[in-house]
């Protein structure tokens, strides 16, 4: 049961079991049944019960799984040849994986890959028979089964006696089919075994990866760009509606949408695709419906940059994608106090990202991205670009018909990180003097290989003396005195560095983390947020998510409306903003009492949504100084969520002046730009 890749496949490839292999071969120790079980959110007794199966599986795949008695179990790679490219598969498929109750998850998108095929009606004895579910365990399924399907602008239609069908045009029907194919890296091979499911996406790897660069080609060559997040999604398209159109499921369209299309670039594009694959391949003679479908996904799926030529390109979109992104710099300077619409890049910024979601409002185009793509988005680590996209999302939705997805919040939060991290701190040059045993001559070759190293910008001024002239300057006028006599003949009140008469490179990053990092002026930003009433819970009992949410709600809401409106916002909060088991939240003061800095250390590991946590951080803020202090707060707040060492040291002090240690770490990483 080998192919020609090495993966080993089953009859019924149980998912766990495939986790349970990754996880063994990821640990640097033996794993006991307890440590499996809660990294793969099963019980012990699962593990223990599946242990046979998973031995025979590590088998043929080329490893062997031993078990160290009072330690665990442990891998042991018996032939690379065979397991290297079952490695491979493992970590495109786990390594960027959610794995808490994605027992659950999977169990829901098996159910919708039944539903979305069947020609007519299901009943739950048919479902259950086909995934050896309980009639009740089914039941309870149903409302995320109809949560998904709506997603994507399909029902769950249920009939007495007959059981249940998916209904919805055909388009959307094929967009759910390819987002629940769950893994669109180009080298990832598909572990799913539902054949009328998987029939659809049938296609030679040879060919497969060839469509694929047809495509790509046509796009470079286009003037258009689309996230990579989509290429290989649209590259799985390609195959989809020609499976589909073979098993004669055509989509459909009227002839004013189809109008319309025809009037952007978009439409072409998709023909020039089209044409490519009808030279290469048989069975890509589409007709005009399905060319245009792809226009429509070249649409939504677009990335566009600011440019001369957008207002051409797509005219009525470009002038409501203005007028939405004034609405969201209005709504945004009543909630948060922040007036983005004066930052001169903001238009150019913001208004490229609304254009597609306005494709998808007047195409009806709605499409839900599930598992890493969302689940491990790099903008995760800026809490508060994360707050201001809900914000944003928020203000959007009462301007759409469609919702705005956890994908999209997630990009609108990188347009806001864009335009945070270009805010220059206050920054105070720095006055340096400079003194060497060795005479003036050797402190020239000090403060000549300093300004070539730092340049000039970071400086007001570098000056020579000897050691004895210091004692007759204004010692107040400067920051910094760098010196190689020892340091027990200093006797001056500026602040020294010993540093080597040919400085090193390490001298020089000591130089550039203490003395240019003190210029920038952020204490005063600290000081705004009049957090007087930090608190701090070291052994907090939680109790879940939605009570958490009722407990913040209900201590900071200024009134009953207030408290609605910050539990609507605060279950927005998913689980794909968890980083390193930490939830932080941080919301404007339009609903609370006053500004607030708390953290709690759970006393006992919880669960928000499906991913475990151990610390939650609440923050309110009033940014009415400015978006100086908005970048202080996202920058401290990162650096929270990126090392618990961080919050234990918050916790352990409980000095808020460590989150400008923070700031500078994050500064020191390249984050750095100051006003002159």
């Amino acid at each position: 049961f080998l192919n020609e890749r090495g993966i080993y496949f089953m009859a019924v490839v149980k998912n766990r079991l495939l986790l349970m292999l990754y996880l063994l071969d990821n640990s640097d120790q033996p794993l006991q049944a307890r440590q499996l079980a809660a990294m793969a959110g099963v019980s012990e007794r699962t593990v223990k019960n599946d242990m046979a199966e998973l031995r025979e599986l590590a088998q043929a795949s080329g490893v062997e799984i031993l078990t160290r008695k009072g330690k665990g179990y442990l891998l042991q790679i018996l032939d690379h040849a065979v397991y290297d490219p079952v490695r491979e598969q493992l970590q495109i498929r786990f390594s960027t994986m959610n794995y808490t109750k994605s027992e659950i998850v999977g169990r829901t998108n098996d159910i919708v890959r039944r539903l979305i095929v069947a020609p007519r009606y299901l009943t739950f004895d048919a479902i259950s028979d086909q995934l050896f579910l309980s009639r009740r365990t089914l039941q309870a399924q149903l409302r995320e089964v109809r949560q998904c399907l709506a997603a994507f602008g399909l029902t769950l239609q249920s009939r007495p006696k007959y059981g249940v069908k998916v209904t919805g045009e055909e388009f959307q029907r094929r967009l759910c089919m390819l987002e629940l194919y769950e893994i669109h890296y180009y080298k990832a091979v598909s572990f799913l075994n539902y054949d009328e499911y998987v029939q659809y996406f049938d296609v030679d790897e040879e060919e497969r990866n060839e469509i694929r660069h047809i495509f790509l080609r046509v796009l470079r060559e286009s003037g258009i760009a689309i996230s990579d997040t989509y290429t290989n999604r649209i590259a799985w398209y390609l195959v989809l509606a020609r499976n589909r159109i073979k098993a004669r499921f055509a989509v459909s369209m009227d002839e004013a949408k189809m109008s319309y299309l025809r009037s952007f670039d978009e439409a072409q594009i998709a023909i020039r695709i089209v044409a490519a694959l009808q030279a290469a391949y048989p069975g890509f003679e589409l007709p005009e419906e399905e060319v245009l479908a792809i226009a429509v996904i070249l649409l939504c799926w677009n990335d566009p940059i600011d440019s001369p030529q957008l207002p051409q390109r797509y005219p009525g979109c470009y002038q409501l994608a203005c007028e939405l992104a004034d609405k969201i710099a209005q709504g945004l300077k009543t909630s948060w106090g922040v007036d983005f619409a004066a930052l001169p890049d903001y238009g150019r910024v913001m208004i490229p990202s609304l254009i597609p979601l306005l494709f998808c409002d007047s195409l009806n185009f709605r499409y839900l991205v599930l598992g890493s793509h969302v689940d491990n988005n790099g903008i995760r680590y800026s809490p508060v670009c994360e707050a201001l996209a809900v914000s944003a999302a928020q203000i959007l939705e009462t301007h759409l018909s469609v919702p705005v997805t956890d994908m999209d919040v997630n990009m609108l939060a990188v347009r806001f990180f864009t335009l945070i991290d270009a805010v220059p701190y206050p920054y105070k040059k720095r006055r340096v003097l400079i003194c060497s045993r060795n005479g003036q001559v050797a402190s020239e070759i000090i403060r000549s290989r300093l300004l070539r190293r730092f340049r000039k910008r970071w400086f007001e001024t570098v000056d020579i003396y000897e050691f004895y002239e210091v004692r007759g300057l204004d010692q107040s006028q400067y920051d910094c005195l760098l010196l190689n006599f020892p340091s027990y003949s200093y006797r001056y009140t500026i602040p020294y560095m010993v540093i080597n008469q040919i400085p090193e490179a390490r001298e020089f990053n000591q130089f550039f983390n203490t003395v240019i990092m003190d210029g920038y002026q952020l204490q005063p930003l600290l000081d705004q947020f009049d957090w007087d009433t930090a608190s701090f819970y070291p052994e907090f009992e939680y109790d879940g998510k939605e009570a958490f949410i009722h407990l913040i709600s209900y201590k900071y809401g200024r009134d009953y409306y207030a408290v609605q409106k910050m539990e609507e916002e605060l279950t927005r909060v998913r689980d794909f903003r968890v980083v390193h088991q930490t939830v932080i939240i941080v919301q404007s003061r339009q609903y609370t009492r006053r500004n607030s800095f708390e953290i709690y250390r759970l006393s006992k590991p919880g669960v928000w949504e499906k991913k475990e946590i151990r610390y939650l951080i609440y923050i309110t803020a009033d940014f009415a100084a400015g978006l100086q202090s908005l970048r202080f707060l996202d920058q401290a707040a990162h650096q929270l969520a990126v090392d618990q060492e961080n919050i234990e040291a918050l916790l352990k002090t409980r000095d808020l002046s460590l989150l400008i240690n923070a700031v500078k770490r994050c500064l020191q990483a390249g984050g750095g730009m100051f006003e002159v």
